[in-house]
């Protein structure tokens, strides 16, 4: 608070200076003084605390950098676990399909071997011999044991799988020269061999996007 400014150009005979003005009505405490004097015990202001200091803000290309390396690492965590999800799924998908082919084809395989009657009389009807038939059967057998050991050997199994594919595409072949998908009666043997072909197939790829 500063005092009101009344008659304070009065001048002092004795020195000739300006004198100080002075008041009874505001207390010495409210009135300016010079910088150094301390006010009295009984006035003494509560001054705040100083804050701490703050930490040194870095600059905006080390931000920009420091921000970067972070979504990076968080894409990759990321991507790396949506990558392992991913390859289980398919690793699971391949054993599966594998072994559902590897039976099917254990089963047929031994059918032909053993020369069964009605697997027999179906193949000579198509115009496939006994022998050709059990050589048949002994590729399907193989196939089938490659599919088992290709869990721990992929390329057996991709092999194996694509081995299959083909001789069913030959048996499609037959069954289309016979005419078998326009007779009712023949039909549902015409069907059996694209249907292991797409199962063999979904094998394949399933085999090749497995990690």
């Amino acid at each position: 608070m500063r005092a009101p400014r009344v008659n304070d150009k009065r001048i002092d005979e004795t020195t000739g200076e300006r004198r100080r003005f002075s008041s009874a009505i505001l207390p010495p405490w409210c009135r300016k003084r010079r910088r150094g004097r301390h006010m009295p015990s009984d006035r003494v202001l509560i001054e705040k605390p100083a804050r701490t200091a703050a930490a040194p803000a870095r600059p905006d290309h080390v931000a920009e950098r420091t921000f970067a390396l972070d979504n990076l690492t968080e894409i990759g965590i990321e991507n790396e676990h949506s990558f392992f999800k991913e390859g289980a799924l398919m690793s699971l998908t391949a054993i599966v399909l594998s072994a559902l082919a590897a039976l099917v084809f254990l089963l047929a395989g031994t059918q032909k071997v053993l020369l069964r009657p009605q697997v027999s009389a179906n193949l000579l009807r198509l115009g496939v011999g006994p022998a050709m038939t059990r050589s048949i059967g002994v590729l399907e057998i193989a196939g089938a044991l490659g599919l088992m050991v290709g869990v721990w050997a992929r390329p057996l199994a991709v092999v194996a799988a694509i081995g299959l594919t083909l001789l069913l595409f030959g048996a499609i072949g037959y069954h289309l020269r016979a005419r078998d998908f326009s007779r009712e009666q023949h039909r549902s043997h015409a069907a059996a061999p694209v249907l292991l072909a797409l199962l063999t197939s979904a094998n394949v790829i399933a085999l090749l996007m497995a990690p």
